[in-house]
């Protein structure tokens, strides 16, 4: 797996399946140093959380466990395979985040199951976590709208919103997740937990097995959508060295004096407004959250056509 534009190798999928469903965690000596997959991929997130995918090389990650390059091939083929098993680790995580959700009275179907690798992810490295505060708190008003009843939220709603900003969150700590491609889905034990989650989120709801299939897959587009432009307002910060509220309150004024009123009316009137209340252009962070609960809506009433719901 390979950046956006870049061609990937035929892969053995025997080969690539083995090695995401198998045990990451058994070990052997390398001279002073105890190696094993698990250890490799912590120590690749680890660098991808800092320098991005691109910058990710076998040599790098060896250099960073204190071995050898050719000892990592003892235990993964080579990068694209590196990062496959990187990309199913981060969705172990979202998967067992939502373990103390299923279990507080989520009532819909089984937890999400043990992601292999637990432990493997690395901390979100300095500039990717720039804009992983942002999610924190986005959404935390999503479950609200549409499919209550009497103010309480029906357990659909709140289980496939906590999964969907679990999502967002990973994606924004883990920046790289959005500049590999996407055409092809990740077939390891994380991955398919994740799903396991995402569908247990809604199941007897009412909806039909494809219909909660195009449910997950429609949260997944928009959590990526969102992740990404909140990352790409971290790295505006950080090449810029300006804020969204800076950069805004620097062109405000200016767009102002040039923008024709007269010919703009319901932009000038709407963007004045949005600017005052975001303090920017946009804010990538409560778009995602102002897009989950308008998802989450229209799931609502899907599920009311149907005359079921929990």
């Amino acid at each position: 797996m390979r950046g956006k534009n870049e061609k990937t190798e035929p892969t053995d999928p025997a080969r690539r399946l083995g090695l995401l469903w198998g045990d990451r965690t058994h070990s052997a000596r390398r001279g002073k140093h105890e190696l094993n997959l698990a250890k490799i991929v912590a120590a690749g997130m680890a660098l991808a959380d800092e320098s991005g995918v691109a910058a990710l090389s076998m040599r790098k990650v060896a250099e960073r466990l204190g071995v050898g390059t050719m000892s990592l091939y003892t235990y993964v083929p080579g990068k694209d395979d590196l990062i496959e098993v990187m990309v199913d680790t981060v969705y172990a995580e979202i998967a067992e985040a939502g373990l103390a959700d299923n279990t507080a009275g989520a009532g819909a179907g089984a937890g999400a199951g043990a992601g292999a690798g637990a432990g493997a992810g690395a901390g979100a490295g300095a500039g990717a976590g720039a804009g992983a505060g942002a999610g924190a708190g986005a959404g935390a008003g999503a479950g609200a709208g549409a499919g209550a009843a009497d103010g309480v939220e029906p357990g659909w709603r709140r289980r496939l919103g906590a999964v969907a900003r679990d999502s967002f969150q990973a994606h924004v700590a883990h920046a790289w997740l959005l500049r590999l491609p996407t055409g092809r889905a990740v077939l390891g034990p994380g991955a398919a937990a994740k799903y396991e989650r995402e569908l247990a989120a809604i199941d007897g709801s009412g909806l039909s097995d494809v219909e909660m299939d195009e449910v997950v897959a429609l949260i997944g587009g928009h959590v990526v959508s969102s992740a990404g432009r909140v990352v790409e307002a971290a790295e505006s910060l950080r090449d810029s060295g300006m804020t969204e509220e800076q950069w805004w309150r620097a062109h405000a004024p200016l767009l102002a004096a040039f923008a024709d009123r007269e010919r703009f009316p319901t932009a000038a009137r709407v963007g004045a407004a949005a600017g005052r209340d975001h303090g920017a252009a946009y804010a990538p962070d409560g778009g995602f959250a102002f897009g989950l609960a308008r998802i989450l809506d229209g799931v609502a009433l899907l599920i009311d056509a149907r005359g079921a719901g929990d």
